[in-house]
């Protein structure tokens, strides 16, 4: 995945493109195909200070595949910057 981040001061608006691969072992899934490469994006705030510290991330991450999209699959990230 890419990102790429506007803002400054260690408060940032987040924005990325990636892809991953995918094998699922089950008969039934979201994803037909098997394997198979999804493409995913990100949007969301990213709060990480400059100078190490908590940080803080969160907004949502489309998924699309062959036949399929998900536009408001959310997440939440939570850690410490050195």
């Amino acid at each position: 995945m890419v990102n790429y981040l506007l803002g400054n001061d260690g408060k940032y608006f987040e924005m990325g493109l990636g892809a991953t691969y995918l094998n699922v072992q089950e008969d039934e899934t979201l994803f037909d195909e098997n394997p198979s490469v999804i493409g995913t994006m990100v949007f969301g705030y990213r709060s990480q200070p400059v100078d190490g510290g908590f940080m803080f991330r969160a907004g949502f991450s489309p998924i699309i595949s062959e036949g399929n999209f998900i536009p408001y699959y959310p997440y939440l990230s939570l850690g410490y910057t050195f």
